[in-house]
């Protein structure tokens, strides 16, 4: 049996469907050692506390949550928060226990105490580069960073360059790949099968999120498919840090440039001065990964 992975879920957890089955598959993962959960975003402590009650449903070992940065590397307020956030999850009054320390101080002392950690990031960069920021040197400690590319890139911009020209080892999950795979209302039925506080919460979950995930898709003028409850970006983004079997792999010299306020990752044939290495996914087998995420999402609270 392979030794688990050590890993840091950095999330900005509470707005989507898919963030939170992101994080309770790595707590239902036996090839993840899940060292602790970040926060990012508007309402940071929120979802610090919505992370603490979701592993506090699935029955699972203590894992530590540390809220992080509230504001975007700029110090403006351009983070979303949509507001339902923590509904049917976690009650106003409710207190799940999470750790003291601010994430940025939390991720920098487990970068000091071991040289092998992965780092997922399914939200804005900016926990991590404010690390990044105040010890250069953990960089040649992050085994590596998997991170969702696009509107996270673009959540906080002036982060993910920082963060993109630290000469990390990192692979990156491009959101035209992760949308090829949704949550179907047929694998929706076989998910809440069970009848659990852990599948209340994410019935609740889901059926607050699919038409909020409706309209904002159709505002942006993209084709939608009725029969999707959630796309599964986060969860993809997991599982494409581990197992690669299921997708392909290209290497590009990639280099972070701002245009019109914009990041941009403009690739080069031969690297230069600005450029890093970076893996890709450039496609995904969908059906082998459902199966796969489904008998994993199968395990959870049990």
């Amino acid at each position: 049996m392979s030794v688990p992975r050590p890993v840091v879920l950095d999330v900005e957890l509470g707005t989507t469907a898919g963030s939170a089955l992101a994080l309770l598959i790595a707590l239902a993962s036996p090839e993840i050692e899940l060292l602790a959960v970040t926060t990012v975003g508007r309402e940071s402590l929120l979802r610090a506390r919505i992370a603490a009650r979701w592993i506090e449903l699935a029955g699972a070992r203590r894992v530590p949550v540390y809220a992080g940065c509230s504001v975007s590397w700029l110090g403006r307020d351009d983070f979303v928060a949509l507001g339902h956030e923590g509904e049917g999850v976690v009650e106003p009054t409710e207190e799940p226990p999470l750790g003291a320390e601010h994430a940025v101080d939390a991720l920098r002392r487990v970068l000091c105490s071991r040289d092998d950690v992965e780092i997922v990031a399914v939200g804005p960069l900016t926990n991590l580069a404010a690390v990044l920021v105040l010890e250069p040197d953990l960089a040649a400690r992050i085994g590596r960073l998997t991170l969702l590319e696009g509107a996270n890139l673009q959540a906080d911009p002036h982060a993910a360059q920082v963060v993109l020209s630290a000469g990390l080892s990192v692979r990156l999950v491009p959101e035209e790949v992760t949308r090829s795979l949704w949550l179907t209302r047929a694998d929706q039925k076989s998910l809440l099968a069970a009848v659990t506080p852990l599948h209340a919460a994410l019935a609740c979950t889901l059926e607050i999120w699919t038409p909020l995930q409706r309209q904002l898709e159709v505002r942006r003028g993209r084709r939608y498919d009725e029969d999707n409850v959630t796309f599964l970006d986060e969860v993809l983004t997991l599982h494409c840090a581990g197992d690669t079997t299921s997708c392909t792999l290209e290497t590009l010299d990639l280099e972070p440039r701002f245009h019109d306020e914009m990041l941009c990752l403009v690739e080069h044939r031969a690297p230069v001065a600005e450029s890093h290495p970076l893996q890709r996914v450039a496609s995904i087998r969908a059906d082998e990964l459902r199966a796969r995420l489904l008998d994993l999402a199968s395990r959870l609270g049990v």
